[in-house]
């Protein structure tokens, strides 16, 4: 849940309980079938959201990283702020915003399925009628 809200530090702390609990068995080697990598899936999970946190932190932190994870990061920090609902007039949320998506097509993270996404996705609701995000988006149509 926490990570649907794009609250990363908390979903972070909550993964981290998860590989707690499961750490003893998987130490005695008593976690098999689906169960049997659980603690490394915990860690892999915690370690991308604490990924996530620093990139909605400050975006600094996405260029940072390999070349190939930064479309996701940008991804992940626009969704977080529109989440947030950090959209207000004159705010300069929309440039923002705007900026991190042009970024992540120069990247080549647009592929038609998440074009296709985009459109539909929620998280974009609060700037989807915005002449620059319609402007993005009718970019992104013509280049299919």
């Amino acid at each position: 849940m926490a990570k649907a809200e794009h609250d990363y530090g908390k979903a972070a702390e909550w993964f981290a309980k998860g590989r707690d609990v499961l750490l003893p068995w998987h130490e005695k080697k008593m976690l098999v079938g689906q169960f049997k990598n659980a603690v490394p899936a915990m860690e892999q999970r915690i370690a991308v959201c604490r990924n996530a946190e620093k990139a909605v932190a400050g975006i600094d932190f996405i260029f940072t990283q390999k070349p190939e994870q930064v479309p996701g990061l940008l991804d992940v920090r626009v969704k977080a702020l529109l989440k947030r609902r950090q959209l207000e007039q004159g705010d300069g949320l929309v440039d923002k915003v705007i900026g991190l998506l042009i970024k992540a097509k120069a990247g080549g993270y647009f592929t038609p399925p998440r074009i296709a996404y985009i459109k539909q996705d929620s998280t974009f609701d609060a700037i989807r009628k915005h002449s620059k995000f319609a402007q993005f988006m009718a970019e992104l149509e013509s280049k299919k």
